[in-house]
């Protein structure tokens, strides 16, 4: 079958195969599996009487709608016009305790896309998990648990068992480190996006100003994209500036061309520089890409 025509479970076995020879490897190119196919796959293995969230979104009620749903959901995740919503926080009660447990509950889309990325992240780190592990992984249940138990301290000299717990671990993690962990075996930038759900938009300035820190970046499509106001200062606005990476690049790229082709006549060096700007300001000429960074690139060339 050919790579295109694959369905998703074809190609998260791929991966899993790959990640599992390659302990080393790393993907760049994971996002395009958060298709309509495998949102479709996560929609109907959604229970059908989970807990809405803020939104009051029912699976029942998106169902109606489905095919549409679908398509803008992959319309919006693909061109960056995705936006999580926050959870709603209850609390239900905690066994043998008078304290409560607190819950929070994603809206369906959020469920969606949190979903799809647990089956593109299982599919590599899977591989990396050891077998005797067996909290919220595929295909393991509590009794594959109990059974090798038993089979540990019945068929082996064991003295003593150590129970230990970390307290409030997904309320305490340090996201940083994850994310750097993360980042080991994934590189394709718009998944770990989708996994560091960070602070952004006209809420975020002011949030992150009462706490005395600076407000995140993005990259996307070659553009870092920036929280910022109005000239006039009145409104919000999402900015977007050259990568300075790209930017470098692109120099680097074309000064070792010029090297390579030094040779030839300067009014056909000329003529292929022109042709480069001309490339360049074509796609990164947008609004707020201020003009001196599109002149730098001019002037280092």
């Amino acid at each position: 079958m050919h790579r295109n025509e694959e369905n998703v479970q074809t190609k998260l076995h791929r991966i899993a195969k790959k990640a599992s020879i390659d302990k080393d490897c790393q993907f760049t190119s994971l996002y395009h599996l958060m298709n309509k196919e495998l949102l479709l796959e996560c929609f109907t293995q959604l229970k059908g009487k989970a807990a809405s969230g803020i939104d009051n979104v029912t699976k029942e009620q998106y169902a109606m709608n489905l095919d549409a749903n679908l398509e803008s959901l992959v319309e919006r995740l693909h061109k960056m016009g995705y936006k999580p919503q926050p959870v709603l926080r209850i609390y239900i009660p905690k066994a043998g305790s008078q304290r409560k447990r607190p819950l929070g509950i994603p809206t369906l889309e959020d469920k969606l896309v949190q979903s799809g990325l647990v089956k593109i992240l299982q599919a590599i780190y899977e591989q990396d998990f050891l077998n005797d592990s067996y909290g919220f992984r595929p295909r393991r249940i509590c009794h594959d648990a109990l059974r090798a138990l038993s089979q540990t301290v019945e068929g082996q000299p064991v003295h003593y068992i150590v129970e230990a717990d970390i307290k409030g671990f997904f309320d305490n993690v340090d996201q940083e480190q994850l994310m750097e962990f993360i980042s080991h075996r994934i590189v394709d930038k718009r998944i770990l996006r989708l996994i560091k759900l960070f602070e952004f938009g006209v809420f975020a300035q002011t949030k992150a100003k009462s706490r005395g820190e600076k407000t995140v970046t993005f990259d996307f499509l070659g553009f870092t994209h920036y929280n910022s106001r109005s000239r006039d200062g009145k409104r919000y606005r999402m900015k977007r500036k050259t990568v300075s990476k790209r930017f470098t690049a692109k120099v680097v790229a074309y000064k070792e061309w010029l090297k390579a082709n030094r040779t030839l006549p300067t009014a056909e060096i000329m003529k292929t520089t022109a042709a480069k700007l001309r490339g360049h300001f074509a796609y990164y000429g947008v609004n707020d890409n201020s003009k001196r960074a599109l002149l730098n690139f001019e002037w280092v060339k």
